[in-house]
């Protein structure tokens, strides 16, 4: 079973003054799964009512709708700018012209 995405991760929030306080509870690798799957929501148009599901991790994206099904890609990247590049072309395997 893929999770939707962002499940398993805390969030904190607070005043943009206390940024640095926190800093150092945050977890980059937690921070880019995470903003890895919110980038396949945003350019499927998905959200929270919506069955599709995603999960990033070890360098893997899992994926799940029902038009396309269960899928697993290698998504070696290690910038936002680079899985923006990748995830159009998976998506443009996946989605009919």
């Amino acid at each position: 079973m893929v999770p939707a995405a962002g499940q398993g991760a805390v969030a904190i929030q607070c005043r943009q003054t206390e940024v640095s306080r926190f800093l150092q509870v945050g977890c980059a690798q937690t921070f880019f799964a995470v903003n890895v799957e919110r980038l396949f929501l945003r350019k499927l148009g998905e959200g929270c009512h919506t069955a599709f599901a995603c999960h990033y991790a070890q360098q893997k994206i899992f994926l799940y709708r029902a038009d396309f099904g269960y899928r697993e890609f290698t998504f070696p990247v290690k910038d936002l700018t680079a899985a923006d590049s990748l995830a159009d072309s998976i998506l443009a395997q996946l989605l009919p012209r």
